[in-house]
């Protein structure tokens, strides 16, 4: 089993993560990060759940 790290981000703006995304998405164009795996979860306040959008498949090595 490989070690691997979780992050998550919050963001005070509706738009902010999606801002965000696309800067991860360059780092890993780049080759300064590498992402396995990641998602967005919007949990609008006025709803009882979230709105998972995973944006990469898993990538198994």
């Amino acid at each position: 089993m490989r070690n691997g790290n979780l992050t998550v981000l919050k963001f005070e703006t509706t738009d902010g993560a999606e801002k965000a995304r696309h800067v991860i998405e360059d780092l890993s164009n780049q080759g300064l990060i590498t992402l396995h795996d990641e998602a967005i979860v919007n949990w609008p306040a006025d709803k009882k759940k979230n709105l998972g959008q995973p944006l990469l498949k898993n990538n198994p090595e």
